[in-house]
């Protein structure tokens, strides 16, 4: 390197012009390259113009051809905007790359979605399945029950028509015995008089029993004929239900006295309790309860039957059950708020409800209007019941399904005495509201024309009345009076019932209690 350094040195030390020959070979050199570097640039450019046109796509965002984008498309301002749509594939890959995370996790979110629907509609397609096989399940059931109804209803009709039979046999037997008696007449005159005679006499005798006790005898089948079907009062409960009083105890209803206090201060004014209605018992949240009653649910009154927490039951055994009525005309039970049997206590109400009835006992012709607002009616103790054999007995000594004149007893109901205003009607002491057949004609007691005035009473605390198959009862003086429940025609019954939901709904009484 020595060497070649002095020898260099020497060289320029020598030859004064040796740097400006070298310096202009450089920049010949130079210039010859960049002449040579155009010359090739253009002759690619020309020769693969057209060659990077028919494959644009492949070539348009290579850094070599990026920059000769206007060059190679004849258009300056390509560069630049080939150049932007380059850098935004570019993001576009990146934020793709960088959103994948993002777009499994709601992939995995909509697929799980789908599962969840997909679960939901099996579980429809289960519940409506079985909904199916519970109404096909209720359905055979009802056919079953009607085609034992349809049995017992023929096997009723062939008994009544063998009664018919034992009728027209004993007529046979009858006319047959008088023709034998005038055919003895004939032979022995004095002989034949005389069995003409007995003949006729036990003929009237018979007569006489079958007007007195025919009619009792028709009267007994029918009620035994309902009472098979479960005849009782449409709204009650069983009897361990447990009945809230005002110490926060619970008490059950058939254990309930006219002293105890229920909640809120809710005093009873009236104790039922009647045959088992067994066609139309209801599980309402652990209650068995009557279809008819009403229960305060979802800020209304509605019956227990058309409930989505009642199931009916089909198996209920117990023979009784109970009701109460009570000053605010509210049954509270658990945390439950149940109507009592009255329902409404609106006088306004209870006029309607009592014209309503009137009017379809008398036929549906409004001649025995009346303003009387009671809603709960009975009769002093000592009251006499003409009974099913022609005796009599007290009102408060009977017991269900004693047979009275004419049907079946059903229910008994004791009425607290406190304020209540009652009338001697022919002797009979009662209140006001007793419905009396007078001249034959249906009229509220306080509205007849027997002179009747109101009484003070203080022999009992306790008012009685019952409830029959036939709806009537006879008193030892021979009025005729409706039963506790006054009517039992279905079509007015359910107008009552209509227009009770629809006045409870529009009371606020609920609201502070």
């Amino acid at each position: 390197m020595d060497g070649i350094s002095q020898k260099i040195n020497s060289k320029i030390c020598c030859e004064p012009n040796y740097l400006v020959k070298t310096f202009s070979r450089w920049l010949s050199l130079t210039g010859i390259s960049i002449m040579l570097f155009f010359i090739t640039i253009y002759i690619i450019v020309s020769r693969g113009k057209q060659y990077l046109l028919d494959n644009w796509q492949q070539y348009k965002n290579n850094p070599l051809i990026i920059p000769f984008v206007g060059i190679i498309k004849n258009d300056k301002s390509l560069s630049a905007t080939n150049f932007t749509d380059y850098i935004l594939s570019i993001m576009k890959k990146v934020v793709k790359i960088m959103l994948k995370p993002v777009l499994f996790i709601f992939k995995l979110i909509i697929k799980s979605i789908k599962e969840i629907v997909k679960t939901l509609n099996n579980f429809r397609n289960f519940a409506n399945q079985l909904r199916k096989n519970v109404l096909t399940y209720f359905n055979s059931l009802e056919q079953r029950i009607k085609d034992a109804a349809g049995t017992l209803q023929f096997t009723l009709l062939k008994f009544f028509d063998m009664l018919g039979k034992a009728s027209g046999m004993l007529n046979i037997s009858k006319y047959l015995l008088v023709t034998v008696a005038y055919t003895l007449k004939t032979i022995i005159d004095v002989i034949g008089s005389i069995v003409k005679t007995l003949i006729v006499i036990a003929i009237s005798i018979f007569g006489i029993l079958m007007l007195i006790g025919g009619p009792f005898i028709w009267a007994v089948l029918g009620s035994l004929s309902m009472l098979a079907k479960g005849v009782g009062e449409s709204y009650c409960f069983d009897e361990d239900t447990p009945i809230k009083l005002n110490n926060g105890k619970f008490k059950k209803i058939k254990d309930i006295q006219h002293e105890d206090i229920l909640y809120k201060n809710t005093k009873i004014i009236a104790i039922i309790k009647t045959l088992a209605c067994k066609n139309n018992i209801y599980i309402y949240k652990n209650i068995k309860v009557t279809g008819d009653h009403t229960v305060f649910e979802n800020n209304k009154w509605i019956r227990v039957a058309d409930s989505i927490f009642s199931e009916k039951i089909t198996n209920f055994e117990k023979d009784y059950l109970y009701c109460l009525i009570t000053n605010n005309n509210i049954i509270p039970v658990n945390d439950i708020i149940f109507g009592d049997y009255c329902e409404i206590g609106d006088k306004k109400s209870l006029i309607t409800i009592n014209n309503y009835i009137l009017n379809r006992l008398n036929s549906n012709t409004n001649i025995a209007q009346t303003n009387c607002s009671r809603a709960y009616d009975g009769l002093i103790g000592n009251t006499k019941i003409v009974m099913g054999n022609g005796k009599y007995k007290q009102i408060s000594e009977i017991k269900i399904n004693d047979i009275i004149k004419g049907g079946i007893v059903t229910a008994i109901i004791k009425i607290d005495l406190e304020k209540v205003e009652l009338y001697n009607y022919k002797g009979s002491i009662m209140t006001g509201g007793i419905i009396i057949l007078e001249n034959k004609l249906w009229k509220k007691c306080c509205d007849t024309n027997n002179n009747n005035k109101k009484i003070n009473y203080a022999r009992s605390n306790v008012l009685y009345h019952i409830s029959t198959t036939n709806g009537k009862i006879v008193l030892d003086n021979g009025v005729i009076i409706t039963d506790f429940s006054e009517i039992k025609e279905n079509s007015i019954l359910e107008k009552i019932d209509l227009f009770a939901i629809d006045v409870k709904n529009k009371s606020q009484k609920l609201h502070s209690f």
